[in-house]
């Protein structure tokens, strides 16, 4: 690794760390950190059951579609499976 990127990386986390350990307002500043770390967390939560809640229903529209589709598709007088389902005849 470059001499200077590594003590630029160095020198950031000690800088971090400081930051955070100081005796004065360190315990705010991790207090701060902590509550913004648990709404991002619940914010994240949220938005991952947001998503998979719209593709499910996208996913069943685009399926309740396609099986429209296809017994939409089959020519009059032909029997569809859907057919033979709902009347519970084999014939």
């Amino acid at each position: 690794m470059n001499k200077g990127l590594t003590f630029g990386v160095g020198l950031g986390i000690g800088t971090g760390v400081m930051y955070l350990l100081d005796p004065d307002r360190g315990k705010r500043r991790r207090a701060l950190l902590r509550d913004k770390f648990v709404a991002a967390t619940r914010k994240t939560g949220e938005g991952i059951e947001t998503t998979a809640r719209d593709l499910s229903k996208f996913h069943r529209r685009s399926r309740l579609q396609v099986l429209t589709r296809r017994r939409d598709d089959k020519p009059e007088g032909e029997k569809s499976w859907h057919g033979l389902r709902q009347t519970g005849s084999g014939c």
